[in-house]
């Protein structure tokens, strides 16, 4: 990876299952709106209808009723993002969480996500990679322990420039 220069993005999609099901959701939401403002402006104009005496037709008298089932669609929605967003949010701290257990040299147990989350198969790699990593250090710690294992008093400590 180069860090002289910026990379010019190629492709439009990193993950195609995530930002898919990103996506998607918009466009659901995006027609929930559009069945909700539809129904509210024709309950709106049948009542308009149904009432001669009423006053007339204003831009605010449109926009009023449409403003207020917006607030109360918003927080349906911020929900809704909020509980799917944790399918993605969620590994993500988690995978930082065990990358800093690794980084302090702690003996990170088997990195596991829940049923339905995004990124499960970097689990894998993680387990791996945290595998190897206590293999290098239980490899290292052996060598240092082998090497200070029979100096006694004066005998020299052998270096690693003269191991062969």
């Amino acid at each position: 990876m180069s860090t002289s220069g910026k990379s010019k993005r190629t492709r439009v999609s990193a993950d195609l299952r995530l930002q898919g099901a990103l996506c998607l959701r918009v466009a659901i939401y995006w027609v929930i709106c559009q069945l909700v403002f539809g129904i509210a402006v024709l309950a709106f104009f049948t009542l308009q209808e149904s009432n001669p005496e009423s006053t007339p037709l204003t831009p605010w008298s449109l926009i009023t009723p449409a403003a207020v089932i917006s607030g109360l669609v918003l927080p349906l929605v911020l929900l809704d993002l909020l509980i799917f967003s944790n399918r993605f949010a969620g590994p993500v701290l988690r995978i930082r969480n065990y990358l800093a257990e690794l980084a302090r040299g702690q003996s990170a147990s088997a990195f596991k996500l829940r049923k339905g989350d995004y990124f499960v198969d970097i689990c894998d790699n993680l387990n791996q990679v945290g595998e190897q990593l206590q293999d290098f250090r239980h490899t290292d710690t052996q060598r240092a322990a082998d090497s200070t294992i029979g100096c006694a008093g004066n005998e020299p400590v052998p270096s690693l420039a003269e191991t062969p």
